[in-house]
């Protein structure tokens, strides 16, 4: 059951960004320190917060909420409307993925409390193996 009345909850979620959040500041942060040249919110499949255009690479930064992370485990916890919502971004998110890989981008996504709470040495490191995978030709 909300704490709140069904208007301030309303107003309450009006007032989450989708672009430019901390999280994404953060990784621009981390990016730009790292040397690694990006694009914010490239206008291709899914809008990605941050393409690394020379690596071909497409970064998401995730919301634990909006995205799902663990969703079976409280799916029961939150109303019909939110577990409907939830899980249309769950298949929007991979029907995007697989649009961009069609298209020859590599996909990345990180929770956005990674990218808060983690050094971002560990970060960048994450991101640049990330890189490093995806630039290996197979045998």
């Amino acid at each position: 059951m909300d704490v709140h009345t069904k208007e301030q909850r309303s107003y309450n979620m009006s007032q989450i960004r989708s672009e430019n959040t901390k999280p994404e500041l953060i990784l621009y942060k981390i990016l730009k320190k790292g040397g690694i040249k990006f694009k914010r919110h490239n206008p291709i499949f899914g809008k990605p917060d941050a393409t690394l255009i020379l690596y071909r690479v497409a970064i998401f930064i995730d919301g634990e909420f909006w995205h799902g992370k663990d969703f079976h485990s409280w799916v029961n916890k939150v109303s019909t409307f939110w577990q409907k919502k939830i899980k249309s971004n769950i298949r929007r998110d991979r029907r995007n993925d697989r649009l961009l890989r069609k298209d020859g981008w590599h996909v990345m996504h990180i929770w956005g409390r990674r990218v808060t709470h983690d050094k971002e040495d560990k970060v960048l490191l994450r991101i640049m193996n990330f890189i490093e995978k995806t630039q290996k030709i197979p045998d």
